[in-house]
């Protein structure tokens, strides 16, 4: 089991182009893979994220993509 620390999930969110749709398991997956890993630990995946599009939000000068609504 690897464990993403929370500047690795920042890092990947920033990648994913605005509109596009990733999955919790495709990016577990990718996460695992990198890291020769199993899986990667579900509970502070969910946290982790959480935390990273919190703090995205709060950035004046890099914000997030919001796509479209």
């Amino acid at each position: 089991m690897f464990f993403v620390p929370p500047i690795a999930y920042d890092k990947v969110m920033k990648t994913i182009p605005s509109g596009k749709l990733t999955t919790v398991g495709e990016n577990r997956q990718y996460f695992a893979k990198e890291n020769q890993a199993d899986f990667t630990d579900p509970i502070t995946y969910g946290t982790f994220v959480s935390i990273v599009a919190w703090v995205s939000v709060q950035r004046e000068q890099d914000p997030p993509p919001l796509g479209e609504h």
